[in-house]
């Protein structure tokens, strides 16, 4: 059985019950009506999609900040030793 997280898109083949991308929880959920589905997709699946999306973007824009000091420190190692080799 194929199942497929709802908030991420991660395929699983087998039967799992939390998904290793984003932690959702409730991947073998069965439901009785498509008005049960709507509801859980309202209550549930959204306000932890907005969650996700929400720290995803947070973790992305935290890696961005440490990229760009890894950068700036580099070019100030690379100014020091520029400096060094000139003095000598």
């Amino acid at each position: 059985m194929v199942i497929k997280c709802p908030v991420c898109g991660t395929v699983y083949e087998n039967k799992v019950i939390i998904c290793t991308t984003c932690r959702f929880t409730e991947l073998n959920k069965v439901f009785i009506s498509q008005e049960d589905y709507q509801k859980w997709i309202e209550d549930v699946v959204k306000p932890f999609l907005e969650m996700y999306q929400r720290e995803h973007k947070e973790k992305e824009e935290l890696e961005e900040k440490q990229t760009k000091l890894q950068k700036k420190l580099q070019y100030k190692e690379d100014m020091y030793q520029r400096e060094c080799a000139e003095k000598e």
